[in-house]
């Protein structure tokens, strides 16, 4: 008897499968304000430009290590603070209002990638002080005719005072005999017409 074996063949078609694949460029920060230099009382605003973020976190934190907002929203306490995020522009801006000497500082802005891994731009905040006088600055002084005099003056303010000397009365400086270099006031062959009050004055760069 004839054994007859039957081979059952199947066609596989296999389908293609289309696999919309898009790459995650790597978040930057496109822009960073430059240093800001602002008055006691006064608004300032920080501005931080980003592209790619996706779903990443964008931060302010006050260095060394106050986290000021997450996203498009405020975390710290104080009310001075607030954060505004632009669309259009993808900038998140910073406002502190009613500035105070003890805002002075670095401020990050942040983009979290992982726990590890982050992009970071800073940016500087100076308070303007006005300058002050040390008072280990020169005081009285008596000297005999005919000597050299040596006058010191010490200040300090932010951003570092410009600092002048002039004689009181609106009196020029002795022609000739003085010589006059930022806070060191030297008065040569001192004379009778030399007495009076010299005065440091200060004054905050523009």
């Amino acid at each position: 008897m004839e054994s007859v074996f039957y081979l059952a063949t199947t066609a596989c078609l296999l389908a293609g499968i289309l696999v919309d694949v898009t790459a995650q460029q790597n978040p930057t920060i496109t822009f960073i304000e430059k240093e800001k230099v602002a008055d006691i009382g006064s608004t300032v605003e920080l501005r931080c430009a980003v592209q790619f973020v996706a779903d990443f976190p964008v931060m302010w934190i006050r260095l060394p290590d106050t986290p000021l907002t997450i996203r498009g929203s405020k975390i710290v306490p104080d009310n001075r603070y607030s954060i505004r995020y632009d669309e259009s522009s993808m900038t998140y801006l910073l406002q502190i209002q009613d500035l105070q000497e003890s805002d002075d500082g670095i401020y990050r802005c942040q983009v979290q990638v992982t726990s590890t891994t982050k992009v970071t731009a800073e940016v500087p905040l100076s308070i303007r002080r006005q300058p002050v006088i040390s008072d280990d600055s020169t005081r009285d002084q008596i000297v005999t005719k005919g000597e050299d005099i040596d006058l010191f003056c010490n200040a300090s303010g932010n951003p570092h005072p410009k600092l002048s000397w002039r004689r009181q009365g609106a009196a020029v400086l002795p022609n000739g005999g003085a010589i006059s270099h930022g806070n060191h006031l030297r008065i040569l062959d001192i004379q009778r017409e030399h007495r009076g009050t010299y005065i440091c004055t200060g004054k905050i760069p523009t």
